[in-house]
């Protein structure tokens, strides 16, 4: 989602529901802990609970987290990483499984 987006839905100018950017997020996320990634790409200490999106982890979006937009990018970062590689080592195994059959 992009900052003008999420800006947009705490702004309240989006079709967007503001109770849906926990599903948004958790779905970007991909349900992962992503927090030694973001504090590496500089999140503050007081965001890094957004960066941390495992199943069992609840957070609540107050106001007070509008100061966390500026590092929304750092963060979304950290979740295309992961799922860059995700999909890359899925493909790679794909690959050696289909290799392992042809050679049987």
């Amino acid at each position: 989602m992009p900052i003008f987006q999420v800006q947009s839905v705490l702004g309240m100018t989006s079709s967007c529901p503001l109770t849906a950017l926990p599903h948004v997020h958790f779905c970007a996320a991909r349900g992962v802990d992503h927090t030694q990634c973001c504090r590496a790409a500089g999140v503050q200490q007081q965001c890094l609970m957004f960066c941390d999106q495992s199943p069992d982890t609840t957070n609540q979006l107050t106001l007070q987290h509008l100061g966390c937009l500026d590092g929304f990018e750092g963060m979304k970062d950290c979740f295309v990483e992961h799922a860059l590689t995700e999909y890359y080592r899925t493909k790679q195994a794909a690959i050696e499984h289909y290799q392992r059959i042809q050679i049987n």
